[in-house]
């Protein structure tokens, strides 16, 4: 049986002093640098990280080299797609974003989007024409395009619009993926959603891995019975202390909203728990899709991206799982 798509969350807001008015936040770049100040969040740096004092560093993902060996690591660990938070053009958060799309190798790792503002009806008609016509464009079930929502912004009339909109131009029907459901919203109206997922499974108090991972998996089986079509979240972690030490000022942590750092080895048997439990619920999982939290998502506590420690050991374990075990069960069927 072909296993499911996997793809990433990307938070792109590694962008140094680029000014970004446009999302209301003027500085994010430098926001994130400081929340990963402090020496002992240094270890999880990424590869195009720079340490440049006892507590405070540069990480500025803005040339075509970082970003063409972000893609090949990528590549090379299985991962399919990623899935890009949508911020304007020109608003300083599109550098890595244009960045990805201005590569020679961008084939090798297809993209989708994750709405975390509302997009405009007008908008939407235009990323029609530049982004889901894309071949590299990210798409399920024979074609439709591959869409998250991060927000509760949106009118079953725009998602109908939306539909019309695509349809209009002869593109396939998109699939919306509503991030953020909890089991206390079963008796909401999903109808004009095709699917629910997570952006991250946050977790307090310091629990060890292995919790947030058995309170994921749980959390798959309650959209089940709950009767929803879902794209199961991996999340590689949580640990916002970097945010709670420095804040940010888009969002407020709560003083315990951590979890003890995973293992690779950990990462890799919650991300093959979701293959196996995915295909076994090809019902629930009809897009063939799983997400994981996150690739470079380094301040908040998930990435998978390659740090300046520890190298590739989290795609390396990552790896394994969608390409080499992959091989072995295609060789042995």
């Amino acid at each position: 049986m072909k296993r499911p798509i996997v793809g990433a969350v990307r938070w792109d807001a590694w962008i140094g002093d680029i000014p970004c008015d446009d999302v209301g936040i003027e500085d994010v770049g430098l926001q994130v640098e400081r929340s990963l100040g402090p020496r002992q969040f240094h270890d999880r740096l990424p590869f195009f990280g720079r340490i440049t004092g006892p507590d405070s560093v540069e990480v500025r993902e803005l040339t075509q080299e970082v970003m063409d060996a972000q893609i090949r690591f990528a590549s090379d660990a299985g991962i399919d797609y990623w899935a890009m938070c949508w911020f304007v053009d020109g608003s300083g958060l599109d550098t890595a974003r244009n960045l990805y799309l201005a590569s020679r190798i961008r084939q090798q790792v297809k993209y989708c989007f994750i709405f975390f503002h509302q997009v405009l009806r007008t908008d939407f008609s235009r990323l029609i024409e530049e982004h889901f016509k894309n071949t590299n464009y990210q798409t399920v079930l024979g074609g439709r395009p591959l869409i998250y929502l991060f927000n509760d912004d949106y009118t079953d009339d725009d998602f109908r619009c939306f539909r019309a909109q695509a349809l209009a131009v002869d593109l396939p029907n998109p699939y919306f993926v509503r991030m953020g459901y909890q089991p206390s919203m079963a008796d909401r109206s999903f109808a004009e959603v095709d699917a629910v997922s997570e952006y991250a499974f946050p977790q307090t108090c310091g629990d060890p891995y292995p919790t947030l991972a058995q309170r994921e998996e749980q959390h798959w089986e309650a959209v089940k019975s709950a009767g929803l079509h879902l794209i199961p979240s991996v999340s590689t972690g949580w640990d916002a202390r970097p945010r709670i030490i420095n804040p940010v000022t888009w969002y407020k942590y709560q003083s315990d909203s951590w979890c003890q750092q995973a293992t690779p080895s950990e990462i890799a048997g919650h991300l093959r728990m979701a293959l196996e439990w995915a295909q076994a619920n090809p019902n629930t999982v009809d897009a063939g899709a799983i997400i994981i939290y996150a690739w470079n998502e380094f301040d908040e506590g998930g990435w998978i991206c390659p740090t300046l420690f520890g190298g590739t050991d989290r795609l390396g374990a990552i790896r394994r799982v969608l390409v080499d075990e992959a091989s072995d069960e295609g060789r042995n069927s």
